[in-house]
C-alpha cells in the first residue's frame, strides 16, 4: 500500500494567487511538510506494480526534506524571483479569510485544516520510504520550483485548474 504526502502540485492552485500579493496567509506556525512531486508518486508506484515481491507493505511516500511554511515560501520566491511574505494567523482567522475570498464555509473550513494538520505536524516525516523503493531521492523542492516556474506564476493555470 502506498501512502503520499502532499504533491507539491498541490500548491498550483493557491501560489500564483499569493505571489501575486506577496502574502501567503497560513495557519500552519512552524509545523512541517515533506510534500512530494506527483512524479515521484508515480515512478514509485510503477516500481512497486513491477516488482514481483508480493509482501504486503506499507511505503509512507513524502519528500526528502521536511519545510517550514516560511522555508517552502522562500524556496518558492528564490525559483520564480518574486517576494512571498508568510503572515501568521490564527486558524479561524484562516477560515474567515477564505470566506471573504469567496469560498463556501464548509471548503474553506476544509482547506484551513491543512494548516490544522501541518501545525501538528501530520506531514512533518522525511521517511526515506521513496528512496528504499527507487534507489534515488525524490524531487527536491528547489528543483521541483525551477522546473514549474511559469506554472507557478501563472494565473490563467488557477482559473483552469479542476478543483
Amino acid at each position: 500500500m502506498l501512502r503520499n504526502h502532499w504533491y507539491f502540485e498541490n500548491w498550483f492552485h493557491s501560489i500564483p494567487h499569493a505571489l501575486q500579493s506577496g502574502v501567503w496567509y497560513s495557519a500552519a506556525r512552524e509545523g512541517k511538510l515533506a510534500n512530494i512531486a506527483r512524479d515521484d508518486i508515480a515512478r514509485a508506484a510503477v516500481m512497486i506494480l513491477a516488482d514481483t515481491d508480493v509482501t504486503k507493505r506499507t511505503y509512507t511516500l513524502s519528500g526528502a526534506e521536511a519545510l517550514t511554511t516560511r522555508e517552502i515560501a522562500s524556496v518558492i520566491s528564490a525559483a520564480v524571483d518574486r517576494p512571498l511574505d508568510v503572515v501568521d494567523v490564527p486558524l479561524e482567522g484562516l477560515v474567515q479569510g477564505l470566506m471573504a475570498s469567496g469560498l463556501p464555509g464548509a471548503a474553506a473550513r476544509e482547506i484551513a485544516s491543512f494548516d490544522a494538520n501541518t501545525a501538528a505536524r501530520g506531514f512533518s516525516d522525511a521517511t526515506g520510504d521513496y528512496k528504499a523503493i527507487t534507489g534515488r531521492e525524490p524531487q527536491r523542492l528547489s528543483d521541483w520550483c525551477t522546473a514549474n516556474r511559469a506554472a507557478l506564476t501563472s494565473m490563467e493555470r488557477v482559473k483552469s485548474a479542476p478543483c
